[in-house]
């Protein structure tokens, strides 16, 4: 009975600090919420048009890999709940409670492992970081993120050790939540799997033991992944229009350097590295992949740079130092004897690399990186949603502009005209169709970072530079530029 009882008072302790954290973040979030992301905007109006049962917002659910579902889905209950035209109070609610359960998620792991007194520093340091905490206010879903590549990490590592099947149901279930959640995590979870494959054919395994592994591990994301495809099929009739968008038409060069890849995050990646060779030497094989979770991102990142998909710094960059947390967090559990002690003293780099990151932060977290992460170049500006308004309705009172990609919801979203309507899957004939005898006009985000990955570019490739056969060039506003469709294109 006595341990039921502190089991209960367990359980209702970490929801007080649920509640209370994320409510302290929330409010922060409001309070500065014209630094919210421009994800956090664009969420919102997906919440808002999926409730209103639109075309547009079961579109913008499933047919782009780089706008994954779940947190769309994880913040409609507080969209349904919290209506609100001028705050984006439901991503502002879930950036805030995912980042609250990623520190509980650490604690508790780090707890299980025995990391003994030295936890607090562990968790501060992650806690204390401006990075995450820019993530936890800002309404991105990058902590959406955090929390399911913390549980891979958590669940591969004990599955290493332990070969228990409870935490091979935490990598699988979380695997598949991270797909969906930011497809930019996709090659760091086929590490992870490559890892559960190394591991396979390196150990014993009774017969029928391994496809057993596989099967367990893999039937989540074969899960998810087949239902985003049922419902691109059953939405946009094509099971494969979100993969389409892989291989946008409009990609810029890539820089020398990722952006976002200050030396903090190389430091963090090679003390994992330095710590994963450690454990090679200790014998450690859970202590060696979980390093190489933590080295894998840096990597990662170079080579989508080389790509030209290195837009976005978050989350890949973001997820390193909560891993090399997690890896020192082990290592430091699990020494006994005269290097307890100067183990116990690896929680101090942690707290190092989150004080480097205050030095930086003028360079880290400035608008210029943290809130272009999301989104590059587009911001929620009324006046140019007016601006671009006027221009149309002198020509005719009978105008539609139709706004392509994700980008749109941002100017929809601060005129909430019926002039403007979002299109995330452009015909020109439907458009012709659905408002025979209006002006119809054509309004193009400039292909730069994610918003080249748009439908629109790949449907019409160079329709931003060029437009199209039926288009005539009307002028540029911003970011974006504006034909007039004169008859629809062949």
């Amino acid at each position: 009975m006595g341990s039921r009882n502190r089991a209960s008072t367990t359980v209702m302790q970490y929801t007080a600090f649920l509640f209370v954290a994320t409510l302290i973040l929330f409010c922060v979030g409001l309070y500065g919420v014209e630094s919210a992301s421009d994800e956090a905007w664009i969420r919102e109006a997906i919440r808002r048009q999926i409730a209103a049962n639109s075309t547009e917002g079961r579109q913008a659910l499933v047919s782009s890999a780089w706008w994954g579902p779940l947190p769309s889905l994880l913040g409609l209950p507080f969209s349904l709940l919290f209506t609100s035209p001028v705050l984006p109070v439901s991503s502002l609610l879930v950036s805030a409670l995912m980042g609250s359960a990623s520190l509980l998620l650490l604690y508790r792991v780090l707890q299980k492992w025995g990391a003994g007194k030295v936890w607090p520093v562990f968790v501060g340091a992650m806690a204390l970081n401006p990075v995450f905490l820019k993530q936890c206010v800002n309404g991105s879903s990058a902590t959406t993120s955090l929390f399911f590549t913390v549980l891979v990490a958590y669940g591969l590592t004990e599955w290493i050790h332990s070969r228990s099947l409870r935490y091979l149901v935490y990598f699988g279930f979380a695997s598949g939540m991270l797909i969906v959640s930011d497809f930019n995590m996709a090659m760091w979870v086929l590490v992870a799997f490559a890892l559960v494959g190394v591991d396979l054919v390196a150990r014993k395994f009774e017969p029928g033991q391994r496809q057993a592994v596989l099967i367990m591990a893999l039937t989540p994301l074969v899960y998810v992944s087949v239902l985003w495809l049922l419902m691109n099929w059953l939405v946009m009739g094509d099971g494969f229009y979100f993969l389409r968008s892989l291989g946008g038409g409009g990609i810029v060069n890539p820089p020398d350097s990722p952006t976002g890849m200050v030396m903090s995050h190389k430091v963090t990646a090679i003390v994992c590295s330095a710590v994963a060779v450690i454990c090679v030497l200790a014998r450690s094989r859970s202590g060696f992949y979980l390093g190489l979770l933590g080295a894998a991102p840096l990597a990662l990142a170079y080579y989508l740079n080389s790509k030209g998909f290195f837009w976005d710094p978050v989350p890949l960059l973001f997820c390193i130092l909560p891993l090399c947390i997690l890896l020192l967090g082990r290592i430091s559990g699990k020494s006994t004897g005269w290097l307890a002690k100067p183990a116990a003293a690896l929680a101090l780099i942690p707290a190092v690399i989150t004080a480097w990151m205050y030095l930086l932060c003028g360079g880290l977290v400035a608008d210029d990186n943290g809130d272009q992460a999301a989104v590059p170049g587009v911001s929620v500006d009324r006046d140019l949603s007016r601006q671009i308004a006027q221009h149309v309705m002198t020509k005719s009172e009978l105008s539609k502009i139709y706004v392509c990609g994700y980008d749109g919801f941002l100017l929809t979203e601060a005129t909430q005209d019926s002039l403007f309507i979002n299109a995330l899957d452009f015909n020109f004939y439907k458009a012709k169709d659905d408002y025979g005898g209006h002006a119809l006009y054509l309004l193009i985000h400039r292909p730069d970072g994610r918003s080249a990955m748009e439908s629109i570019h790949w449907k019409f490739e160079g329709i931003h530079n060029f437009g199209d056969r039926g288009t005539l060039h009307d002028g540029d506003f911003g970011a974006w530029r504006l034909y007039e469709i004169i008859q629809p294109a062949s």
